[in-house]
């Protein structure tokens, strides 16, 4: 499963990580949203986003969705009871999943014997992911020429995972200033959940919050945080959750005001 406009071979596993950040968006909004027509929509959508991501075969996209469900289950009032059935449905999710998803994610390790495998410790694994291996095994021997400022972006040769990529090509510095800027992100998204109080805005910030972390996870099998498809939208939101105690002042402001107005033309009148 992937989407139009990606030329012949499509681009599953970008798509999918796009999945899973607007599905955390929208499963944050309905776990705190108390607008009842939103509340009945919401499910829709989620299963709308579901079924697409399971077919995209994409394995890092897999990943990311455990720790953003994780994540929705542990900013929820009754945490515990949640995480233990998000375990109770990842320990049986072999007898439900597509037999598709299954196949892929055992592909990892039951592909034929090929030349350019990776094994360790006996098991060995598929040629994708030997292949990032490999990648990253030549990364670190070329890394120390130029480990304060790397090779310049665009400089090195392909590198499908976003922290190696961060480092070879813009170095030591580059590194610590992207996780500086993933820290803040993350700080200022927690400090704004915390301080809204409107159950919409709470929802939205909840699902923001566990789709950056899924994306966090993602973006250890590909180039998630330069990538157009899901930088865009999450942008968009990391700029609505910065204002989002803003948005909540003015919020409260206007019907104040709109009283008050009405309270003086009925004393002129």
């Amino acid at each position: 499963m992937s989407a139009p406009f990606e030329g012949e071979g499509g681009e599953p596993n970008t798509f999918g990580g796009y999945l899973v950040f607007i599905g955390a968006i929208a499963g944050g909004l309905f776990i705190k949203t108390e607008n009842p027509k939103l509340k009945s929509l919401l499910p829709i959508l989620i299963l709308s986003i579901v079924l697409p991501l399971l077919f995209t075969r994409s394995r890092s996209s897999y990943l990311a969705l455990i720790p953003a469900c994780l994540v929705l289950g542990l900013l929820l009032r009754h945490r515990i009871i949640i995480i233990s059935l998000m375990a109770v449905a990842l320990l049986l999710s072999p007898l439900f999943l597509p037999s598709t998803v299954k196949d892929r994610i055992l592909f990892t390790f039951t592909q034929e014997e090929a030349s350019d495998q990776v094994q360790i410790g006996g098991i060995r694994l598929d040629t994708s992911t030997s292949a990032r291996i490999l990648g990253l095994e030549r990364l670190l021997l070329d890394f120390p020429k130029h480990p304060v400022l790397g090779y310049g972006i665009t400089g090195y040769e392909f590198i499908d995972a976003q922290y190696p990529k961060v480092l070879i090509e813009t170095g030591v510095f580059g590194l610590i200033a992207f996780f500086y800027l993933l820290y803040s992100i993350f700080k200022m998204a927690i400090n704004h959940m915390k301080a809204v109080k409107t159950p919409y805005f709470k929802g939205l910030a909840i699902g923001f919050i566990a789709g950056y972390i899924g994306l966090l996870f993602h973006a250890i099998g590909a180039n998630t945080f330069i990538i157009v498809r899901i930088m865009e939208p999450f942008w968009f939101f990391a700029g609505i959750i910065a204002v989002l105690p803003a948005l909540e002042r003015r919020s409260v402001t206007r019907p104040q005001e709109n009283g008050s107005k009405i309270r003086r033309f009925a004393s002129v009148n």
